[in-house]
């Protein structure tokens, strides 16, 4: 009996021993499962975490982006002049200075800001243009682009300028919105379309695929001669005041030794040719206009002092100011500069009339 309950006794123990340790490995088991769950837990929130960050950097870098190109079509439509606000000879030089697109005996011009105004409607982003044709005649017909992200393209035309409009009903401002903008590729030529679902094609541009040659007149080109000494640059009058009583302004040097001028081919020193010629101020701005609609003048601005120009070329600037200098006052001097003297570097009392 005694053997027996050893027997009944130690086989319970193993049994006991046995049950132990398969449940001591399920809670074992269960242990390393949840300690795997949460490890893949951890990884999971930890790669969402990421996945969030990325998309909010790419959600911020977007946005920045999206302000660039808000901040860049702002500017465009502010410095820009509007239709109804242009003169009557809207001319090329005028055009240019409004960094229209324009063709010009087959020649375009500006043809950088058609492309860009392409890839902004194709990328649904806002852009806008400014489109001149000229007819026979030289009136200019204007065209105001927008493309606003919507994959639509609003136009304003402006054919007032052109004798064959010159009915009332036509002699205004006309919006027309179209659908796409083409290319249309032949032998020679180019021409922009633009078309619409319930409304006619409407032929933009048509411009040569050869480059073609600017004239270009050298007359009244300045060669000018440096100051050597920097350390005090102040304005020099070379004009009199016969001079300025008959066209109301003064000529000036800044930063510069000695100008010369091409006239009739040859250099001549300007002071001198202004003694005998003293229109050739006038020439000399008007060269530099026209030299911005042929793209010679590297940079062109117009300062919101009034209005005074800059004309910016390799080794000299041409300034013609329009200055505020009072209630009932301008000063409309022009200064002749290097051209590392930009007009907002001269000093207010190199400005200031005399």
């Amino acid at each position: 009996m005694n053997k027996f309950l050893k027997g009944v006794i130690t086989l319970l123990i193993i049994f006991i021993i046995a049950e132990g340790a398969i449940i001591g490995y399920d809670i074992y088991q269960k242990h390393m499962n949840n300690k795997k769950e949460d490890n893949f837990n951890s990884k999971i929130e930890k790669n969402i975490d990421q996945d969030k960050e990325k998309d909010k950097e790419l959600d911020n870098k977007k946005k920045e982006k999206k302000n660039k190109d808000e901040e860049e079509y702002d500017k465009i439509i502010s410095s820009r002049r509007k239709l109804e606000n242009l003169p009557a000879d809207y001319n090329i030089t005028e055009a240019l200075k409004d960094k229209s697109v324009l063709v010009n005996s087959g020649k375009i011009y500006n043809k950088k800001e058609l492309e860009k105004f392409i890839t902004s409607y194709n990328n649904k982003k806002k852009y806008s243009i400014r489109v001149v044709n000229y007819t026979k005649e030289g009136k200019a017909l204007i065209a105001d682009l927008y493309t606003n992200g919507n994959g639509k393209i609003e136009g304003y035309f402006d054919s007032s300028r052109d004798i064959r409009y010159s009915s009332y009903e036509n002699n205004k401002i006309v919006k027309k919105v179209f659908d796409n903008i083409e290319k249309e590729e032949q032998e020679e030529n180019t021409i922009i379309v633009l078309k619409g679902e319930n409304i006619d094609e409407l032929y933009l541009l048509r411009y040569s695929k050869k480059d073609i040659p600017v004239e270009y007149n050298s007359e009244y080109t300045l060669n000018i001669t440096r100051k050597e000494d920097d350390s005090n640059i102040k304005r020099e009058l070379i004009t009199d005041k016969n001079f300025e009583q008959k066209h109301g302004y003064n000529v000036y040097y800044y930063g510069v030794e000695k100008v010369k001028v091409l006239q009739n081919g040859k250099e001549v020193d300007l002071k001198e040719a202004i003694l005998k010629d003293n229109s050739i101020i006038e020439k000399i701005v008007l060269k530099a206009e026209k030299d911005t609609g042929l793209g010679i003048v590297k940079n062109y601005g117009m300062y919101k002092d009034g209005g005074t120009e800059e004309y910016e070329y390799d080794n000299y600037n041409i300034i013609k100011s329009n200055r505020l200098a009072g209630e009932n006052s301008r000063n409309r001097d022009v200064y002749i500069t290097r051209s590392d003297l930009k007009y907002y570097k001269i000093p207010d009392e190199d400005l200031k009339n005399e």
